[in-house]
């Protein structure tokens, strides 16, 4: 009898194993589902930042070109009352030295706004393949803790078959 309870016993220890192995997978399953999850969202928050850094593109080129017609004028008003022709040669050089200033500043903020989107696309990029492997990784972890606990439990399940026929 006693070799009967001795395995059945290791019997009983081997399914626990297999329990135990399998919360053990699930738990790694879903720590690799939420990291892989968590950078995704910080993904998507990229994405926000992208659209948030567009819409300032655009509302410094508008500033900048309201600043220039806002210089011109005041340009055209300052030398009008200084006796300057302002439609003759200097004031069309002053307005054309002006346009040009504030082009060269258009393009390097549009360029600046590049750069930056495409560093946070590159971290974008890096995220959601940071969320691809981990959630390989995970798999990988689940099933070698599964195979791993399946072989300790048939070990002692097959342990125990022993116990009880050689008792």
């Amino acid at each position: 009898m006693g070799a009967a309870a001795a395995g059945g016993a290791q019997a009983g220890i081997g399914a626990l194993q297999m329990i135990e192995a399998k919360n053990q997978a699930d738990m790694q399953r879903s720590r690799a589902e939420f990291a892989a999850r968590q950078a995704e969202f910080n993904a998507a928050l990229i994405e926000t930042q992208q659209e948030q850094l567009k819409s300032q593109m655009l509302k410094d080129i508008d500033a900048r070109q309201r600043q220039v017609k806002q210089m011109l004028g005041s340009q055209k008003a300052a030398m009008a009352g200084q006796g300057i022709d302002v439609e003759g040669e200097l004031g069309q050089l002053f307005k054309e030295q002006e346009q040009q200033f504030a082009l060269e500043d258009v393009q390097a903020i549009r360029n600046n706004a590049w750069r930056e989107s495409m560093g946070l696309e590159v971290q974008k990029s890096d995220l959601r393949t940071q969320a691809a492997f981990t959630r390989l990784g995970g798999k990988e972890a689940r099933r070698q803790t599964l195979v791993t606990g399946g072989m300790q439990a048939a070990s002692s399940i097959i342990g125990g078959a022993r116990t009880y026929q050689q008792g």
